[in-house]
């Protein structure tokens, strides 16, 4: 207390004989220069002090950012933002699946309007439809260079399928002569998983049996379905004591059945994991939106996940529902679980940890990025069924990795 005493004495002091004093002496006019010239002084010597402070702070978030993300440049980072932004921008526009196309097919467009399905047809040449957000593809992509043992495949679903599409391919490796797509937002494949579901808003009875109608007149050797089912309203019911009298177990009991009998093999796609529903971090922007704008700011990334948990609380019900079902049980279907690829039992990832790439591009909905997890196990069932059809090719037998032709 002494020292502080003596301190502030001493300063007043010197502020005395080195500032008030000479300006007691000068004219009111030098007194006001003097007065804004330490004024200036002070002011400069704060906002100086305010930069050096921010500085200091940009400095500690990059420096908490780049321990996050170990080893990860600043041009990966570039790269990073760049990408996602895309991903967000691409989302409900662009088919991942560049250099090929899915056109519209006239032998598809025959189908829907021989058996009263003009509005669909009309839909898809409206300039407008092609511009909104509403997953809808009703198309066919064909590879050229593929041999005439190559398989004829359909793939069937709601938004899901569209997203799910560029895994599929990849997973064929251009082992394919055509690939028929057909996706609606929401709408099931299967009419009976569509009871309840918004007509206003979605229509999806306005389709009914199309899925069957395609396959029953296009004859594919397989048949992939990829779906969405915590949207399905059969599938939000609670289950009862009896899996197999539950609603959605036997809307997909019968139209994996009829699907199975009308094609060699039907692939049912396990539903990816819906990351809005249990991420607080990206359930305002989506996936992609938030790591892109985290990163451009310096502001880490490693909340961006969610736990398994969460997870299973909103898919569980949809996953026990996809239990053994008849099909399976003739070889005539099969299952391609998805979890295990996006979550370890403890978290579930939502984007690569090296690229920094999601793999959502939204909330819900995969990615390019995404969709490319799917294609270990999409392989893995695929081989399983030529292998007891008898139409393994030499390199998978080999262990090889399959042609790179993607069409």
């Amino acid at each position: 207390m002494i020292a502080l005493a003596f301190f502030c004495t001493l300063f007043a002091y010197a502020q005395y004989e080195l500032i008030e004093r000479p300006l007691l002496k000068l004219s009111s006019i030098s007194s006001h220069l003097a007065c804004l010239v330490v004024y200036a002084l002070i002011a400069g010597i704060i906002l100086i002090n305010r930069h050096g402070q921010e500085a200091a702070v940009s400095v500690q978030m990059r420096r908490s950012t780049t321990t996050l993300l170990v080893g990860i440049t600043s041009e990966t980072i570039a790269r990073a933002i760049a990408e996602n932004e895309k991903i967000k921008r691409d989302c409900y526009h662009v088919l991942p699946i560049e250099p090929l196309e899915c056109k519209q097919d006239a032998q598809m467009r025959e189908i829907a309007t021989k058996n009263g399905f003009d509005w669909l047809v009309k839909k898809l040449d409206n300039e407008k439809t092609k511009r909104e957000p509403n997953f809808l593809y009703y198309c066919m992509i064909e590879n050229k260079q593929g041999s005439s043992n190559n398989k004829t495949v359909m793939l069937l679903g709601n938004s899901f399928a569209a997203r799910t599409l560029n895994g599929v391919l990849e997973a064929l490796e251009g082992r394919y002569s055509k690939l028929y797509l057909f996706s609606r937002p929401i709408c099931s494949p299967f009419d009976a998983l569509n009871e309840g579901s918004d007509e206003s808003k979605w229509q999806c009875s306005k389709a009914p049996g199309l899925s069957f109608l395609l396959a029953e007149a296009l004859r594919p050797d397989w048949v992939f379905i990829s779906q969405s089912m915590h949207t399905l309203n059969p599938c939000n019911e609670s289950i009862g004591k009896n899996l197999h009298e539950d609603n959605c177990w036997l809307g997909l009991e019968a139209g994996l059945n009829r699907m199975a009998q009308i094609s060699q093999h039907v692939f049912l796609i396990e539903p990816n994991v819906v990351s809005g529903y249990v991420s607080p971090a990206t359930k305002a922007e989506g996936v992609p939106a938030t790591i892109a704008k985290r990163l451009s700011i310096g502001k880490p990334i490693n909340d961006i996940t969610t736990s398994y948990a969460q997870v299973a609380g909103v898919m569980g019900l949809a996953w026990l529902r996809l239990s053994t079902h008849t099909c399976e049980l003739k070889a005539t279907c099969s299952m391609v679980p998805l979890q295990q690829e996006f979550c370890d039992g403890v978290k579930c990832r939502l984007y690569d940890p090296d690229t920094l790439f999601s793999y959502y591009c939204d909330d819900s909905h995969l990615s390019v990025y995404g969709a490319r997890m799917a294609v270990p196990m999409l392989k893995r069932a695929i081989l399983a069924v030529r292998s007891r059809d008898g139409s393994v090719y030499a390199d998978e037998i080999n262990g090889g990795g399959g042609s790179d032709n993607g069409g």
